[in-house]
């Protein structure tokens, strides 16, 4: 899941970063081409598959969490415009050490605190292109 995460961001960065320096319209949404990032969000949790007129939808606890994991104050704390932020389940899940990661918690309504792990994607970004 890290390597798909890493070569990922890779990639996208990369394709902005050619799109931009052969960009040759002048407008507001092709100089902001530099601005753009991803943000990653891991998690592992339970579901349930819901059906209504033909549509699948996923429900649950866990599946709320993502949705209020999108909301989160890593940016503003940490000055980051890209990152991944990993549960502590998704971690387990994985089998990776938190050792590595900036630990924050976040605190929702109805689901109360969580603990993220979370890592700046431009340092990954620059590790990889260094390598």
């Amino acid at each position: 899941m890290l390597e798909l995460i890493d070569q990922s961001y890779l990639a996208f960065r990369d394709k902005a970063s050619s799109l931009f320096s052969h960009a040759t319209c002048p407008c507001k949404a092709c100089r902001a081409i530099p601005t753009l990032d991803l943000k990653f969000i891991l998690h592992h949790g339970e579901y349930v598959i819901q059906q209504v007129a033909g549509i699948r939808d996923l429900l649950g606890t866990d599946v709320n969490l993502i949705h209020r994991l999108l909301k989160n104050g890593v940016s503003e704390s940490t000055g980051w415009k890209g990152y991944a932020i990993f549960t502590d389940s998704a971690l387990e899940h994985m089998q990776c050490s938190k050792v590595d990661y900036f630990k924050r918690c976040e605190t929702y309504e109805h689901l109360g605190e969580v603990d993220i792990y979370c890592m700046d994607m431009q340092v990954r970004y620059d590790e990889m292109k260094a390598a």
